[in-house]
């Protein structure tokens, strides 16, 4: 695992200037397309390599089109997993980069579609790829953000397996030799 050599303020700082970056990124390339595009159109006409365009969409639900309209309880939840991510991000203490950035990408996703919620009462999405659903740079930023730590806790795990292997010798997960039946 990536270790940082921070102390406990420089963790969390880094943390939240990562999620503040997400937010001003998410907000500025909203308010482009807010301004350039108008809702429900989209460029180019031919999307790029047929896959790749922008529409402008105003998503009062979440990924895949589902809950639409519930956009009180989605600020709520995102509420409580921005504070679950928090407190959990401040029990590392100079633990994993990797992990850090996870939880910041994931912190200022969040908070950039609550931002729309509150002012617009939807999110703007506008990435359009295929056949996947419309979507913006937050969501981008809590998918990779979860992904990354996901990943982290993954390795994390299968290190932690490898060093009990290591300690307790070759045979310690061999299976015990049967007895003889008589």
């Amino acid at each position: 695992m990536l270790r940082t050599p921070t102390s406990r303020r420089a963790g969390p700082l880094f943390v939240a200037v990562l999620a503040a970056c997400v937010v001003v990124l998410d907000q500025l390339s909203k308010a482009l397309v807010i301004g350039l595009l108008p809702a429900g159109q989209g460029w180019p006409d031919k999307p790029v390599f047929g896959l790749l365009s922008l529409v402008h969409v105003q998503n009062t639900g979440v990924a895949f089109g589902l809950f639409q309209g519930n956009s009180d309880v989605l600020i709520v939840l995102s509420a409580i997993v921005v504070t679950v991510l928090v407190a959990y991000q401040h029990r590392l203490a100079g633990r994993a980069l990797v992990i850090r950035m996870a939880i910041g990408l994931q912190i200022g996703g969040a908070i950039g579609n609550v931002v729309d919620r509150v002012r617009l009462g939807h999110v703007t999405d506008f990435f359009k790829v295929g056949i996947w659903p419309v979507f913006n740079v937050a969501d981008s930023c809590i998918v990779v953000g979860v992904l990354l730590l996901a990943f982290e806790l993954w390795r994390d795990e299968r290190f932690r397996a490898t060093a009990i292997d290591e300690e307790s010798g070759p045979d310690a997960r061999a299976d015990p030799p049967l007895e003889a039946e008589t």
